[in-house]
């Protein structure tokens, strides 16, 4: 059985979006392991390094950071 031209295309663009995806994955744990940390060390505080109140859950803290 041959392979269509299609298919074949296919199969490359599906291993692209899972190295892309594999790729996101780290940088998204890295980034989110430095922000962790960063959140951390701001709640040991209890202020951002502006002065603000941080909040003391983490999802509070999350909406903080990115909303």
């Amino acid at each position: 059985m041959t392979m269509s031209p299609d298919f074949a295309m296919e199969r490359e663009s599906t291993k692209g979006m899972v190295l892309s995806w594999q790729i996101r994955s780290a940088w998204v744990r890295t980034v989110g392991h430095v922000v962790r940390k960063d959140i951390n060390q701001r709640l040991e505080k209890g202020t951002t390094r502006s002065g603000v109140e941080v909040p003391s859950s983490g999802r509070e803290v999350m909406q903080y950071l990115y909303w």
